[in-house]
């Protein structure tokens, strides 16, 4: 699952280091609500590219 590394690593791992520290300065000024808006947001994002998968 996309949303369970993202979360374990804070997104370090998955992302750019710019999109990370854009995220992680998010984090330390809204707190933890973050991580699930940044993982809402990417969903959205790459969700015609998701859907046109047809086996992963």
């Amino acid at each position: 699952m996309l949303a369970t590394d993202w979360y374990l690593c804070l997104y370090s791992v998955s992302m750019p280091s710019e999109t990370v520290m854009r995220i992680w300065d998010s984090l330390f000024f809204e707190g933890p609500k973050i991580l699930f808006r940044s993982a809402l947001a990417l969903l959205k994002i790459y969700e015609d590219n998701m859907l046109r998968v047809k086996d992963a």
